[in-house]
């Protein structure tokens, strides 16, 4: 199945493409999707509260292993197109597939890492100062100096 003729030029490189190096892109992009799931599930939730976790803490933990499960999951669609096209003529993703599945990817773990980046204020367990920190007193350490030469 091939797409629209206007967008035709932007896969017409597959005809020619090694094998060698489309083995190697997608063990490449295997390995990053896994990385980005990795973050997702394992890093993003983790805490300096054990036990003591606020709801919205475990609303972000939920969050953030969702955006995991959608990279898992698509991976694992990529995964069984790849399978499906080696027994047949082409895999059940049309050609753009591939791309749209990135993107999933992509969008997934970016909404993941912009709540870990606190970037919803409703998802955050400290108030958020629409002037930053300096409304708030500056930094521990800015605070502690010039508490030093006030005195």
């Amino acid at each position: 199945r091939r797409p629209a003729p206007a967008i035709d030029s932007l896969w017409q490189w597959q005809d020619s493409y090694p094998r060698t190096l489309a083995g190697i892109h997608f063990g490449a992009a295997t390995l990053m999707f896994a990385a980005l799931a990795y973050f997702c599930f394992v890093l993003f939730p983790v805490t300096d509260k054990p036990g003591r976790e606020g709801s919205r803490k475990i609303l972000r933990n939920r969050i953030y292993r969702g955006c995991g499960v959608v990279i898992v999951a698509t991976m694992a669609i990529k995964a069984l197109d790849v399978i499906y096209a080696q027994f047949h003529v082409s895999g059940f993703l049309w050609d753009v597939g591939t791309y749209c599945i990135e993107s999933i990817m992509i969008v997934a773990f970016g909404f993941s890492w912009a709540v870990k980046g606190e970037s919803f204020p409703a998802l955050n367990d400290r108030p958020s100062s629409p002037s930053g920190p300096s409304a708030q007193g500056g930094n521990r350490m800015a605070v502690a100096a010039a508490g030093q030469t006030a005195r």
